[in-house]
């Protein structure tokens, strides 16, 4: 099964715990899609909270995948080495 959440338009201090929420407690089987469409911002807490979601979905058998990054925000994914393991670049 494919689940589908759509990210906020700046993934900060501020926002990473609502996208921790929409992460949590998915099911580690299914195949995690992360819609990237409308965001333009993603700092370090963000991306903790998609590796640990990652991990955890990685664990379960699933997997995670973030659909439609805009280029310069996989310049951060880039930087990090993460961009071949979940980020398709849209």
């Amino acid at each position: 099964m494919t689940t589908v959440t759509v990210a906020t338009p700046e993934i900060d201090s501020a926002t990473a715990p609502q996208l921790a929420a929409q992460l949590t407690g998915l099911d580690p089987g299914e195949n995690v899609l992360v819609d990237f469409t409308n965001v333009n911002f993603c700092d370090s807490t963000g991306i903790r909270v998609l590796l640990a979601a990652l991990k955890s979905q990685l664990a379960g058998g699933g997997s995670l995948r973030l659909v439609n990054v805009a280029p310069a925000v996989s310049r951060v994914f880039e930087m990090t080495g993460l961009r071949n393991l979940m980020a398709d670049v849209g």
